[in-house]
């Protein structure tokens, strides 16, 4: 219901369905060879605390080891080229060049693209989401709609392409994806270069990017109090490598009242001093003038900003993953533009629309593709989606 919710119904019900039902039972195979979660958070589209952090090098590490057990074998520089179909229309062989020679690899029993996104690729962000193409990149580098491209020469689908939208929370001109802080979800609000608040701070951090971005020079700021910044460092580990000391606060400004911490930080003083007043007398009733209601989507209530020292956290928009792109079923079969599968190929992880919608659930990313991985995989070794 909550990934239904905050993808506003664009999201199919049975992809859905199918996604969360398989979760549980990836946590459980990941847990069984030893990784587990280091912290678990309410974030963005939650109700409850459901976001699982793990450390991703130990993730990619047991799907490794699990490939090397099989006999997997990965080749990388053997970029595919192009997809073919065989006389009876099955998608089966994938060409791919080596250096400078071109092969042809046939399936047995289908093509499973797993190429990402398209975050790195700037036609395409222009075509399907202008306004993310401001947005700082931070995807893997391998995120260029290839795949989506070569599904499209066989006529397939797409779905969910407005819904692009970059991730807020990134401190300016970030480099990895632990230079981000989610604490405007632990009561902290934002507000632009002229003291402002623009947003919602419940809403979905992809909300929240897509409005940044449109503010004078791209200028925004998390704002907060000392009661805000300690439930942040509970909440997040990631908050405690930039602001554990609140005196000493790294990519950002403190000060002992909003004034100063307005002047350190070039935001409007006396806009923000009016900015957080109103939102301290009426966010915590139930009042607030943009409607926030809760910390995180469904999650938490929100309170005065009042216990010095205050701290500005300048804060910026980044392209983590697109989340749309070729429709797909339940069975992971990708879908021509008449709804029908094509037979021979399917399509997983971020490269297939569907579960996300309008927005994404935070967490949702990892999970997504692992489970999807899953649900194919033992389709087609059950003959569920047998080619004919």
């Amino acid at each position: 219901k909550d990934m239904m919710d905050v993808g506003e119904g664009f999201n199919s019900e049975a992809l859905v369905k199918s996604f969360v039902a398989q979760s549980s039972k990836e946590l459980a195979w990941i847990e069984a060879r030893g990784v587990s979660p280091t912290s678990i958070m309410a974030n963005a589209g939650m109700s409850v605390p459901r976001a699982h952090f793990f450390n991703p090098e130990d993730l990619i590490r047991v799907y490794r080891t699990e490939c090397d057990k099989l006999g997997v074998r990965i080749e990388t520089e053997n970029p595919v080229i192009r997809l073919e179909k065989n006389s009876a229309g099955v998608v089966d062989t994938v060409i791919i060049k080596k250096g400078r020679s071109e092969y042809k690899v046939r399936a047995k029993d289908g093509i499973v693209l797993a190429t990402g996104g398209f975050g790195r690729n700037v036609r395409m962000l222009r075509k399907y989401s202008p306004t993310s193409s401001k947005a700082t990149p931070l995807c893997a580098e391998g995120c260029t709609g290839d795949g989506i491209i070569l599904a499209q020469s066989l006529g397939a689908d797409l779905d969910n392409m407005s819904f692009v939208k970059p991730t807020y929370g990134f401190l300016t001109y970030p480099e990895n994806l632990n230079a981000k802080s989610s604490s405007f979800y632990a009561g902290g609000i934002v507000v632009n270069q002229e003291g402002f608040r623009f947003v919602r701070e419940n809403a979905s951090y992809k909300e929240i990017g897509e409005a940044a971005l449109q503010q004078s020079n791209g200028k925004s700021f998390i704002i907060l109090d000392e009661r805000a910044r300690k439930l942040a460092l509970r909440t997040d580990p990631r908050e405690k490598d930039y602001m554990a000391d609140p005196t000493d606060i790294k990519h950002g400004f403190s000060a002992n009242n909003l004034r100063d911490l307005a002047v350190k930080s070039g935001i409007n003083p006396e806009n923000l001093e009016r900015t957080v007043k109103q939102y301290n007398e009426t966010a915590p009733n139930g009042t607030d003038s943009l409607g926030r209601d809760t910390l995180t989507f469904k999650f938490g209530k929100p309170f005065a900003l009042l216990t010095p020292p205050f701290i500005a956290l300048p804060a910026t928009s980044a392209l983590l993953t697109t989340y749309c792109g070729l429709c797909i079923n339940e069975k992971m079969q990708v879908l021509d533009v008449f709804e029908k599968p094509i037979p021979g190929l399917y399509a997983i992880g971020e490269i297939a629309a569907g579960i996300h919608g309008k927005n994404a659930m935070s967490g949702s990313g990892f999970a997504k593709a692992f489970c999807m991985g899953s649900l194919v995989a033992n389709s087609l070794l059950n003959g569920t989606n047998a080619n004919p």
